[in-house]
């Protein structure tokens, strides 16, 4: 099968005070819709990138929230150190003094697995960081029926991929994308524990990914 090129055009951001209020807004925005993401947390001296896909992204986005709130996902401080300025240390280390860089340099919790519960012994001061983490994030997004367009490298009609293996492979190449970008800004953390596989039945550019990154962030302040 001939390789497809895939152009994203990324719609958003959403945030707190700006997400659709209905099922009618969402349907209308493509969020019903099956798409790839982009979730971003902005720090004082640290930018963190999480890529994702969905076969219904109001859903996914829907559940990184709601598992912020409760308490299932790790929550970094208001101000956490550069990762890059203490890698080394964390390349070397075991998983319990892996754990301590990370409580001291990064995290206020951590491993929800074991000490999710715990937060609700002092529910008042770690919901309002829970909330806060919910506040610093937005969420870009390209949906198959507005973001999405196919082509292949010849020009011609492409032939049939499914929606799921469409998306998987966009997927494995975002995050491909955003690794390499983050491996090249010192105050940026990619999120994704996993690499997914791509086939490589897909292209996507991955110079527009970094220019359009750098563009939505000169608006706030460049990454570095």
């Amino acid at each position: 099968m001939e390789k497809l090129k895939v152009t994203l055009d990324w719609e958003g951001s959403l945030k707190p005070g700006e997400f659709p209020a209905g099922p009618e807004v969402a349907e209308e925005m493509g969020l019903e819709s099956p798409g790839v993401y982009l979730c971003i947390q902005r720090y004082p001296n640290v930018t963190v990138l999480y890529a994702g896909k969905s076969m219904c992204l109001r859903k996914r986005i829907h559940e990184h929230l709601a598992s912020t709130l409760g308490f299932q996902y790790w929550r970094r401080k208001d101000n956490p150190v550069p990762r890059s300025s203490f890698q080394t240390d964390l390349d070397n280390a075991n998983r319990k003094a892996a754990d301590a860089l990370y409580l001291e340099n990064e995290y206020a919790f951590i491993r929800p697995d074991k000490f999710g519960l715990g937060q609700f012994n002092d529910l008042k001061n770690n919901i309002g960081e829970a909330i806060r983490e919910v506040e610093r994030t937005e969420f870009y997004y390209c949906s198959i029926e507005k973001g999405i367009s196919i082509n292949t490298e010849s020009g011609a009609r492409p032939d049939v991929i499914t929606t799921n293996a469409l998306i998987a492979e966009l997927e494995a190449a975002l995050i491909g994308h955003t690794l390499l970008f983050a491996a090249q800004h010192n105050h940026v953390v990619c999120d994704n524990s996993r690499r997914e596989t791509a086939t490589g039945s897909v292209i996507t550019d991955s110079q527009a990914f970094a220019s359009w990154l750098n563009e939505k962030f000169s608006q706030k302040g460049p990454i570095r």
